[in-house]
């Protein structure tokens, strides 16, 4: 499931892969309540009869579904994995993401009432929790409170982060390094140059920290969001996770989010780019689309949403 800032939850790990809509609000009901919704109980009803019309084409599995046994959600009564947006604090102001900076030095009171809750629900069960999609966990001091409760082994973080905290959050790190699953790092950039246009941060900072945590044994895949600002980077992006020691890596399209003009997406959504630029980006997925989703010391997998898979010049 997907829990946003306002406390609304939707099913699966992205809001935008299917479209059922929210099925309750943590904030204002508990998790056993809420898992009892008829919106639910009718998705889970659909996927069971290997019905997928309530998925989206941007689900990057919905392609590969025949991979997948639907009878492993029958008769689960709660999901294991949770993907967490309620913390917009952050220390950077991506344009792809947000207008403006936000950050503020005082706790975000809804972040940890549901923070709370979810750790009070899990006690006695497993779960893996991507956090934060909205802003930067190492930015926000709920998450800073928060990881210094004590897990049990069975609860699992999947970090999503900018990387620019890392080296600075070690310490943090260091206190849930066994309940890390991975750390995705987005990165959208294999340059410095084009990481100051799409992030704004610090290039070799974020680096080195990724190389910390892999010398700690920890697991990091990149994420990169696909935008007229980097698209020639696709490919040199791969390598540089292949040569960092990174796990993976993740291609999103960049999206239309509520706050972005019709300047800013002209200028900056691939599907403005002239023909032959569109060329170069479909040459650089279709090598992408051939490698082998295994890890080796020559490769790491490449992994894409659907929109990019069935992107054409």
């Amino acid at each position: 499931m997907t829990i946003d800032i306002n406390g609304d939850i939707k099913p699966c790990i992205c809001a935008d892969w299917n479209t059922v809509g929210t099925i309750g609000n943590l904030l204002r009901a508990d998790l056993t309540d809420i898992f009892r919704s008829d919106k639910l109980a009718r998705f889970k009803s659909k996927i069971l009869k290997e019905d997928y019309s309530m998925c989206t084409n941007v689900c990057p599995y919905k392609d590969h579904i025949s991979d997948k046994d639907p009878s492993v959600i029958e008769g689960k009564n709660a999901p294991t994995k949770i993907l967490l947006s309620i913390d917009q604090n952050c220390n950077l102001s991506c344009a792809s993401c947000r207008t403006h900076n936000i950050f503020s030095t005082k706790i975000n009171a809804n972040a940890s009432i549901m923070l709370n809750k979810i750790y009070n629900f899990y006690q006695d069960k497993a779960v893996e929790i991507q956090l934060d999609g909205a802003g930067d966990l190492f930015a926000s001091k709920a998450y800073q409170v928060f990881l210094q409760k004590e897990f049990h082994r069975d609860f699992k973080f999947h970090i999503i982060t900018n990387g620019n905290l890392l080296t600075k959050q070690q310490s943090t790190i260091e206190n849930i390094k066994a309940n890390i699953t991975s750390i995705d790092v987005s990165l959208d950039a294999a340059t410095a140059d084009t990481y100051k246009k799409t992030r704004g941060g610090v290039f070799e900072l974020v680096k080195q920290g990724i190389e910390m945590c892999v010398s700690r044994g920890i697991k990091v895949n990149l994420s990169f969001v696909v935008q007229s600002k980097n698209y020639k980077e696709l490919k040199s992006c791969w390598e540089l996770g292949l040569k960092l020691g990174c796990h993976s890596i993740m291609f999103h399209m960049v999206r239309r989010w509520w706050h972005i003009d019709d300047n800013w997406w002209r200028e900056n959504s691939i599907e403005h780019l002239p023909k032959g630029d569109r060329q170069e980006l479909f040459q650089q997925l279709s090598f992408l689309k051939k490698i082998k989703r295994i890890v080796t010391k020559d490769s790491i997998p490449a992994y894409m949403t659907g929109d990019l898979y069935h992107f054409q010049p």
